[in-house]
């Protein structure tokens, strides 16, 4: 491998390519800045769009902005599940392998949550996540 003659990797950046920094919309926030401005046309500097007008009144607007929180949530607690084995929760939080999943949404419903994970401060995350465990296994009848 080391007599390999390997050219630069080709990238957006590495191209010099515009946005090529900007980080891919999830699809709820895709749909929802579609839903509040809609696609653009060069009719819409003539006329008013009415997408977003009947959006707001049918709720799908308000509808969407609820999944796209919902979605940066669950985003948040998949980080927590990779930066923690499965090891981790199942011998030192005593959490059954199949309930991991709902024990991490019992988290990402806590109140505390986000600010907790925003921290990136491991060992807070850690605490937060054994105190829940152990409200979560009193809960569940695990104990």
């Amino acid at each position: 491998m080391k007599n390999m003659d390997v050219g630069t990797v080709i990238s957006a950046t590495s191209l010099g390519l515009p946005n090529a920094h900007v980080k891919p919309l999830m699809q709820s926030e895709r749909l929802l800045r579609e839903a509040s401005m809609g696609p653009f046309t060069i009719g819409m500097l003539t006329s008013i769009p009415f997408n977003p007008m009947i959006n707001a009144i049918t709720g799908r607007t308000k509808m969407l902005k609820k999944r796209v929180a919902r979605d940066i949530k669950y985003n948040k607690s998949q980080q927590l599940r990779t930066q923690f084995a499965d090891s981790l929760f199942v011998l030192q939080l005593k959490i059954p392998l199949e309930k991991i999943d709902d024990f991490l949404y019992f988290c990402e419903v806590d109140a505390n949550f986000n600010a907790v994970v925003d921290s990136q401060d491991l060992f807070a995350i850690w605490e937060f996540i054994k105190q829940k465990s152990v409200i979560y296994r009193k809960n569940n009848g695990l104990e």
